[in-house]
């Protein structure tokens, strides 16, 4: 095959050329640990995305990990927009739940006291979860009347 010829590669043989490429012949541990370790890239564990979410809805712990999820370092990330104004409160925040190596940690990683339509909310928190209780992350906004908010969570393990 001469340099530049459109030639089809079977999906086999191509995997077999990128693992001579990067690991000198055949990776040992698969294709998954190339893609996430090899590369940097860390698997998305939840994801979560609502362009509905509405007022009723905030206030409640929605579970991201169970309780049985491994000790390690971790990485949420949220991006949430005001698609309908939210009436009466005064603010809308996030929280996440979780427990490190010393107690249950409920930090708020972002907060807003915009609460008319087009307002963002967004975080990028990094913790640590020692495995013992579940991570949760609960929207909230207090006495809220009315109010629609489209939101997307992501976790991923760092470690």
């Amino acid at each position: 095959m001469s340099v530049g010829a459109n030639t089809e590669i079977d999906p086999s043989t191509r995997l077999a050329n990128l693992e001579q490429a990067v690991f000198g012949g055949p990776n040992p541990g698969g294709v998954f640990p190339l893609v996430t370790g090899q590369l940097g890239i860390q698997p998305v564990l939840y994801s979560y995305s609502n362009s509905a979410f509405g007022y009723a809805s905030f206030g409640t712990a929605i579970t991201m990990l169970p309780s049985t999820a491994a000790a390690g370092l971790y990485q949420a990330e949220l991006y949430a927009v005001i698609t309908t104004t939210i009436t009466t409160a005064t603010s809308w925040l996030f929280k996440l739940g979780f427990t490190d190596d010393d107690q249950a940690q409920t930090p708020t990683i972002a907060t807003s006291s915009t609460m008319t339509a087009g307002a963002i909310n967004q975080a990028v928190y990094t913790f640590r979860s020692s495995g013992t209780a579940a991570i949760t992350w609960t929207p909230t906004s207090a006495s809220a009347a009315a109010g629609v908010v489209a939101v997307s969570m992501i976790l991923t393990r760092l470690q």
